[in-house]
């Protein structure tokens, strides 16, 4: 079954580098620090009781909450136009493949084609994504580290 891993594999780095030019990554960086920062502020806020500081942060709700629709519409936008290419790619492996028996796992037991793509297509992107992360980093932080990483 190393087909259907390599299609697997070809098909969640070529969804990721899709996402990855058509979503503005700093925005959505952005994004995420700011509500960040409004979640660790509210939570302090909340913690000491501070009930002239959680009205100020429930103003400024109304701010992130249109942050997070935005950031939903950035993660969304490249999900419609790879959904439909990922389930003929899946509907071409049920059809080619059945119910074969793709691999045998341990713990698992036998795996059919099905769920061998799954499986391949969830760890490719979970390193391609360590990887891109690494990168961003340090392109970000111009090649160095910094020290308290």
């Amino acid at each position: 079954m190393i087909e259907v891993a390599l299609i697997a594999a070809a098909v969640s780095a070529g969804s990721m580098l899709f996402q990855k030019k058509m979503v503005n990554q700093d925005r959505v960086d952005e994004i995420k620090a700011k509500m960040k920062d409004y979640n660790k502020r509210y939570r302090k806020a909340l913690k000491e009781k501070n009930e002239k500081k959680i009205k100020e942060l429930e103003k400024e709700g109304k701010e992130v909450t249109m942050m997070s629709a935005e950031l939903m519409k950035h993660s969304l936008k490249p999900t419609m136009y790879t959904l439909l290419p990922i389930l003929i790619v899946i509907s071409v492996i049920k059809t080619r493949y059945g119910g074969q028996t793709a691999a045998v796992l341990p713990a698992i037991g036998a795996v059919d084609a099905f769920w061998w793509y799954v499986i391949v297509a969830m760890m490719t992107s979970m390193v391609l994504e360590v990887v891109y992360q690494a990168y961003r980093r340090k392109k970000k932080n111009g090649g160095t580290r910094k020290k308290n990483e």
